[in-house]
């Protein structure tokens, strides 16, 4: 599943290609005019039909992330909310490009072009939310690792509100932290040299700060690095593509065990399980 620095990528890429338009509605993906792929896609509550009508003629006001969100913010205090979920993928094509093998929705833009949502695996959603709704949809998101109101002492709360848990099932929980997945939850760990099986009351003061630490450095890097999940082209979306190993500065344990530690290059990273998800740590940095 694409996490924050994959998700951010991608705000980033369509902004510049939809902020400031206005919407045509859904664009019909075959000839029996059908809107959606399939009747799981929308979300919230709308048949295809009128959700097309909402989106007619609506500007683009600007384009954000929340969590693994995707948020367009509309005009009429209306939000375009799409999840990627594990295969999704959004791109910006002219219209008159042929509709794909796994195109799930088409929305119209200016000059003849449309905002396509790909999905091999139809799990990506999108929904449209009036703010009541959207705040809804959000409220039960942690705080964002990149905003400047994540500070030690947030973190340190949040570590005292689950004192049993192991740290990387704490990392990946949306409610305690926004946007973080198995990739960077690994990455995080092991850049603060912290096991992902250490509970949470374990952790010394100077842990909590390294992992604080590790948070902000590694989703930053991650974000400028445009690195992503192995064998998931989405990143990139438009063209440019780029997976995990073109990014060796932040992608240093995950899948890669068997392979000597990268940083103190004399252990194997080794695999293991939190909760249901592969792990990857070093025993010797991280004991």
């Amino acid at each position: 599943m694409p996490e924050l620095p994959e998700v951010e990528h991608v705000v980033r890429f369509i902004t510049p290609e939809i902020e400031g338009a206005r919407l045509r509605g859904l664009l019909p993906l075959d000839g029996r005019g059908a809107l959606v792929s399939h009747a799981k896609l929308v979300r919230s509550g709308q048949r295809p039909a009128a959700l097309s009508e909402q989106l007619a003629a609506r500007r683009v006001r600007s384009v954000r992330r929340r969590a693994k969100l995707i948020v367009i913010e509309l005009d009429a205090g209306l939000a375009l909310v799409i999840h990627l979920k594990i295969t999704g993928k959004l791109w910006v094509v002219p219209e008159g490009r042929a509709v794909g093998r796994h195109d799930r929705v088409r929305i119209g833009l200016p000059r003849r072009r449309a905002l396509v949502l790909e999905d091999m695996r139809k799990f990506g959603w999108i929904g449209l939310f009036d703010a009541d709704g959207l705040a809804g949809l959000c409220a039960k998101l942690g705080p964002e690792p990149l905003d400047d109101a994540f500070r030690l002492p947030v973190w340190r709360a949040i570590l005292a509100r689950r004192p049993k848990s192991k740290i990387k099932a704490v990392l990946l929980d949306q409610a305690a932290l926004a946007g973080v997945g198995n990739i960077y939850a690994d990455e995080i760990c092991h850049a603060a040299r912290v096991s992902p099986h250490r509970r949470c009351a374990e952790l010394a003061g100077r842990e909590e700060a390294a992992l604080h630490r590790s948070i902000r450095k590694i989703l930053t890097r991650a974000v400028d690095e445009r690195s992503g999940a192995p064998d998931q082209k989405r990143v990139g979306s438009g063209g440019t593509r780029r997976d995990w190993s073109e990014s060796p500065v932040t992608i240093k344990v995950f899948q890669r065990h068997g392979e000597r530690c990268p940083t103190c290059r004399r252990a194997t990273i080794e695999r293991s399980v939190v909760g249901t998800r592969g792990t990857h740590a070093c025993p010797r940095c991280q004991p």
